[in-house]
């Protein structure tokens, strides 16, 4: 090694290369932006989950909405129809139909009110439209019948089906409610349902009255 190379050698030994060093603003600009990423992707998950969330409250509000109106018109039809059948058995059935809905509603539909907050200025005006729309459909068929002197004929058939329609509305609500008084009361009023609608079934299908639920 020649004197030059010795020199160089120990110039850079004294001098060492200064070592490159990640900003602090560097530092803060990373840790920042992980930061808002992450608030960014926890409040899309909020904004997903409060969409499922309000989604199942309709559909349970609805359901309870249609149990309400359903229970009330078919109580008003037990009394202009069922009344005047002939048949002392029909009669009794229908009786026993009257005090079942009955007890439901004077139980269940203040507690429906005040969990849905089920109220004329918040109805859906939907679910009403359709709801006047069936119960409007069955009338005319009892009317009809009525005038052609087969509503002891008719009048089962129909409540037969009516009967199996609330049913399905209580099963689901009773699956969605969280509210153990509405299981409570929904859960005597399905076993006395269920009940009379094998009875009105039977009697449809002796008098010749059974028919499709398509």
């Amino acid at each position: 090694m020649n004197n030059m190379d010795y020199l160089n050698q120990i110039s850079a030994a004294s001098n060492p290369q200064p070592q490159q060093k990640q900003s602090i603003g560097g530092l803060f600009s990373k840790k920042f932006i992980f930061i808002i990423g992450g608030l960014l992707i926890f409040a899309i998950l909020i904004m997903i989950l409060g969409s499922v969330i309000g989604k199942t409250g309709n559909k349970e509000k609805a359901v309870a909405e249609r149990i309400n109106i359903r229970i009330s018109n078919l109580m008003e039809v037990t009394q202009n129809y069922g009344k005047i059948t002939k048949s002392s058995t029909l009669r009794s059935m229908n009786a026993s139909l009257y005090s079942v809905l009955n007890g439901t509603s004077v139980n269940l539909s203040p507690i429906l009110t005040t969990v849905y907050e089920l109220t004329p200025e918040t109805a859906n005006a939907e679910i009403t439209a359709e709801e006047e729309d069936s119960f409007n459909q069955l009338k005319a068929s009892l009317d009809h019948a009525k005038l052609n002197g087969l509503l002891d004929r008719t009048y089962p058939r129909e409540i037969t089906l009516q009967i199996q329609l609330l049913l399905s509305l209580e099963s689901e609500i009773s699956e969605r409610t969280k509210d153990q008084n509405i299981k409570n009361i929904i859960g005597e009023s399905y076993n006395n349902l269920s009940s009379i609608y094998t009875k009105f079934s039977e009697y449809s299908e002796a008098s010749g009255g059974s028919r499709s639920n398509n």
